[in-house]
């Protein structure tokens, strides 16, 4: 019965990593043409709204990959350097349009870094697969950052006064959502085969790799990208004013489940000059949107 339902499992496992990091790729993309927007031509409100409604498929998928990255990944030094250099490149980028006289540019600087969310999330889950205890307390430390960050940046929405003790371009750009989601991801891969093991009552990694335990870890995945969004939503109805993010288009992240459902567990096309094109993509492609627009518009 298990190799049967199995077998049917398999035609919908269709969307490998590969995928799911074009797909991030181009929601971002347009996530950032509509940031830009937002602050060139903020009088195009539909068209920001579509943009930006469609680039909150981003996050969750980077984060699931991070994730994924982490477990998978041959070289962890390495994989934490490319992600330490884009943040630091970033953080510098930040840094000068911080600093200029330009009001334009340092609007921009408000966006965060989202590399500082990544790399802090893929800190939390090496902290957490590790086996000595220290090491796993170590894990807390990215999410006290995140929070943070997160205040702080919502104190100032409210307030509508700059903290400077706290500069842009230290600032996470979801603050705990990202970080917490990365963590939930990886809940969900300890929780899975705990789960279907307790429900077939087999032996301790005797799931490992099947269909079944793939499809298992997804809706987890799901539950926690879920539970994340709603936790953020609830942050509303406490106080609408520390919510930065207008949280029903934030909501629209959970669309990214559907993607995350039929991940099938393999990495699809893998080689390395695509990794670092995907590091490179970052940078590059918000350099090529600010000019853009800032020669359209005579910045």
């Amino acid at each position: 019965m298990l190799e049967k339902s199995q077998t049917n499992q398999k035609n919908f496992l269709f969307l490998n990593s590969f995928i799911l990091k074009l797909v991030a790729l181009f929601t971002m993309t347009l996530d950032h043409i509509g940031a830009a927007m937002q602050v060139f031509t903020p009088w195009n409100v539909t068209t920001i709204t579509v943009l930006r409604t469609i680039g909150r498929l981003a996050l969750p998928l980077f984060a699931f990959m991070i994730v994924e990255g982490i477990i998978h990944t041959k070289n962890t030094k390495k994989y934490f350097l490319r992600l330490g250099v884009l943040a630091l490149l970033i953080s510098a980028a930040l840094c000068v349009f911080e600093y200029s006289n330009n009001p334009d540019l340092f609007q921009l600087s408000k966006e965060g870094n989202i590399f500082l969310d990544l790399i802090l999330g893929a800190f939390g889950v090496w902290s957490l697969k590790q086996n000595r205890k220290p090491l796993k307390l170590l894990a807390i430390l990215p999410l006290a950052i995140s929070i943070v960050s997160f205040v702080v940046v919502a104190l100032e929405f409210n307030s509508h006064y700059v903290i400077t003790w706290y500069p842009m371009f230290l600032r996470l750009q979801y603050g705990w959502y990202s970080v917490g989601l990365i963590y939930g991801f990886y809940v969900a891969k300890l929780l899975a085969p705990l789960f279907l093991e307790s429900f077939y009552h087999v032996e301790k990694g005797s799931l490992t790799e099947t269909t079944t335990q793939k499809v298992a870890e997804n809706l987890f995945d799901i539950f926690f990208l879920v539970a994340m969004s709603m936790i953020y939503y609830s942050v509303f109805f406490i106080n609408a004013s520390y919510v930065y993010w207008d949280y029903k288009t934030q909501n629209y992240a959970m669309f990214a489940g559907l993607l995350i459902l039929f991940y099938n567990h393999k990495p699809g096309f893998h080689k390395k000059w695509f990794q670092i094109g995907t590091y490179l993509y970052y940078p590059v492609h918000i350099l090529v949107i600010i000019l853009v627009f800032a020669l359209i518009y005579g910045y």
